[in-house]
């Protein structure tokens, strides 16, 4: 069982970047991302999610329209990863373009949350 997390609690997080290792200060919060049903299901078919995430990309992987999600930053960053490696890895060029594009979306709103914009 994970130790108790105090809401609002602050956590040390280690980023690795092409300069080296940083240490910068996350809040253990919730951010929206807004993702259509077949970025969800992106995500559910070529991502490690687990718990609330999972469930919730799931279910709106089987519904239309635009979904607000709500995400940590760490998971935000999980799946940017996942969705790099499984783009360098796709069977088919179609799915290469549509992950690396769903990449892009993810990368762009992790490196907005180190700069805290």
């Amino acid at each position: 069982m994970p130790p108790y997390v105090p809401p609002g609690a602050v956590f040390p997080l280690i980023c690795l970047s092409l300069s080296g290792i940083f240490l910068s200060m996350v809040e253990k919060s919730k951010y929206t991302v807004e993702l259509n049903d077949y970025e969800c299901e992106l995500i559910v078919n070529h991502c490690v999610v687990f718990g609330k995430l999972k469930a919730t990309l799931t279910r709106h992987s089987q519904k239309g329209g635009i979904h607000k999600v709500k995400m940590t930053f760490q998971e935000i960053h999980d799946i940017a990863g996942w969705l790099a490696a499984e783009a360098n890895h796709a069977t088919s060029a179609e799915l290469e373009e549509d992950l690396s594009s769903l990449y892009e979306t993810f990368d762009a709103l992790e490196y907005g949350m180190q700069r805290n914009e």
